[in-house]
């Protein structure tokens, strides 16, 4: 390791694909549950992409979930500590920033029914999509079916538990909206009420002005 940043490599036992200029730390960890098959890849690293010290990726095989895979896209910067749930279906678009200690879960264990004891229950399965240039921060928790949308920021410690918006800023347990960055803020809906008064009232002006 140069400079606190690992060395390029151009591939890995338990990664089908690597993209290139790719940088992954030795200490970067892969369970795969199950056999897996080559021509199905589970594991996709596109170009630049940068695995700090003692990431953890998990997937299961197709059997388990159809959906399991990790993908990460171009320049991807996933720091150090950070642990990554493929079994559900994990999608990480370009140019995203994974803060250290981050957890992204896609599967987890079923609460409501079965045996008493939750280690022998039936996993469940959530796809998680991080959109482009997004920041996840230190620590924060992505649960299970939750998307995260283009430029948004998790703030450091939050766990999310609900969609969240392009260029949105959250923060806290539960997650919520602090502010959108820039212009970006969504047009607000109006009440559907309160536009049938507006309406009203403005036909009741017309109709006293032609009276």
């Amino acid at each position: 390791m140069a400079d606190g940043v690992p060395e390029i490599v151009i591939e890995h036992p338990l990664i089908e694909q690597i993209g290139t200029g790719c940088r992954i730390a030795e200490s970067v960890s892969i369970w795969r549950r199950g056999p897996f098959n080559i021509k199905d890849p589970l594991i996709k690293i596109s170009d630049g992409v940068i695995l700090f010290e003692h990431v953890r990726l998990v997937v299961s095989n197709k059997t388990e979930s159809q959906f399991s895979g990790i993908f990460l896209g171009n320049r991807v910067i996933v720091n150090v500590g950070s642990f990554l749930s493929g079994e559900g279906g994990l999608y990480i678009e370009d140019d995203t920033l994974i803060g250290p200690h981050v957890r992204i879960l896609t599967a987890g264990h079923s609460v409501e029914m079965g045996h008493e004891s939750i280690l022998h229950n039936d996993l469940t399965y959530g796809s998680v999509r991080i959109g482009q240039g997004a920041w996840l921060g230190a620590g924060c928790t992505i649960l299970q079916g939750r998307n995260i949308g283009r430029g948004a920021v998790v703030g450091a410690g939050s766990v999310v538990t609900e969609n969240v918006p392009p260029f949105a800023v959250v923060a806290g347990n539960p997650a919520k909206i602090i502010r959108f960055r820039g212009e970006n803020k969504p047009l607000a809906r109006k009440n559907p009420i309160v536009v049938l008064i507006q309406q009203l009232r403005s036909r009741i002006h017309q109709m006293t002005r032609q009276n």
